[in-house]
């Protein structure tokens, strides 16, 4: 689920920042406002990456909503060390500098994303961060960095550009792990509690093979209860933003009547004008995959209400399915028909592995 995308060695990106009242004369490679433009570019793009995992899920506006994501990097200290001055440009006001910059994570939020990528069996933020050359000392993330800095605009104008060489990923991998955790230990929880052996007391044990297996289905339905109310608990917000996903889409349909001949303009649960992936650009084009999405949006959330574990796992495979299709409008298609019938078995309320023989059928 968290795989690393790939990214360029060195993606420059700059920033422009009206100067104070009192406007620097002279480029400066450690003013405070030169520190603060450094944090916010990585944090920016760090921001972006997370945020647009939003549109991947169902309810990511909620899990990746900008709020919590903003709330979180707010928290991480960003500074820049052992600063010096590498080349000076005087006839233009520019400097070349270098330093080494410090990411400070909250004990806490870095051992939330640990343990959230240690149930995903995933490696520690470290040796993640490793891959980029990024050092790691319990908290604490290094990395020396070169930044240009530069006064335009006679000086009222502060622009930097600096090598952006994986930190943005890293930040984003701790803050997506971070928001996933609740849901993620939900997942492992009850995954652990339908593995556990159930106790057992020698003194009540009825050796009635038909008791027992009673007993054990009891059990099982059960756990299975608990564990579909944690996880609704920690979806409960979700299924509102599904809801209101719905709904724009209604308001979306066109109010009129078609005339004869005339093909009805359908909208998917999704706002297309948010569409960026192929995938979902090829299903605001095709008014039956359009349809298709209206009606396993429509089952996902009844079959949910009924049994969330079992729904989030059909969904999973679904999506990841359904983007690997790309523009392939018959791929899509029938991953779409494959989930429908999935849903729609799980809102019949039948038991998940009856679920998988009906489709094996």
């Amino acid at each position: 689920m968290m795989n690393m995308k790939k990214i360029a060695p060195l993606l420059f990106i700059s920033l422009l920042l009206a100067g104070c009242n009192k406007p620097t004369p002279v480029a400066s490679c450690s003013s405070p406002d030169t520190q603060k433009i450094i944090g916010g570019l990585i944090t920016e793009h760090a921001a972006k990456l997370t945020a647009d995992k939003k549109y991947d899920y169902y309810d990511g506006s909620f899990v990746f909503g900008g709020i919590k994501v903003r709330a979180l990097l707010d928290q991480f200290h960003i500074a820049v060390e052992n600063i010096n001055t590498l080349k000076e440009d005087a006839a233009n006001n520019q400097k070349l500098c270098g330093g080494l910059l410090t990411v400070t994570i909250p004990t806490n939020i870095l051992a939330d994303a640990n343990q959230a990528g240690k149930n995903q069996h995933e490696a520690e933020i470290g040796q993640y961060a490793a891959q980029f050359n990024i050092e790691n000392s319990a908290n604490v993330f290094t990395q020396d960095i070169e930044y240009n800095v530069q006064l335009i605009d006679k000086g009222k104008t502060q622009h930097i550009e600096i090598e952006d060489a994986g930190w943005a990923n890293v930040l984003d991998r701790i803050v997506t792990l971070t928001l996933l955790k609740p849901i993620l230990d939900v997942e492992v929880s009850d995954q652990t509690q339908l593995n556990k052996p159930p106790k057992q007391d020698t003194a009540s044990l009825k050796p009635e093979t038909d008791q027992v297996k009673s007993d054990d289905d009891g059990l099982r339905d059960k756990l299975r209860k608990q564990g579909l109310e944690k996880l609704n608990k920690e979806l409960l917000e979700a299924d509102q933003v599904a809801k209101e996903m719905l709904q724009e889409r209604a308001n979306q349909q066109v109010a009129t009547v078609p005339s004869a001949g005339a093909t009805e303009q359908i909208s998917p649960s999704f706002n297309c004008s948010k569409a960026g992936k192929p995938t979902e650009v090829t299903i605001c084009t095709h008014p039956d995959l359009a349809a298709l999405d209206v009606k396993n949006s429509d089952l996902y959330l009844k079959a949910k209400s009924i049994n969330a574990i079992a729904t989030k796992e059909i969904w999973k495979e679904s999506i990841k399915s359904k983007y690997a299709c790309g523009t392939d409008v018959s791929c899509i298609k029938k991953v779409y028909n494959q989930s429908i019938q999935d849903y729609g078995c799980i809102g019949a309320g039948k038991a998940p592995e009856d679920c998988v023989a009906d489709v094996d059928q």
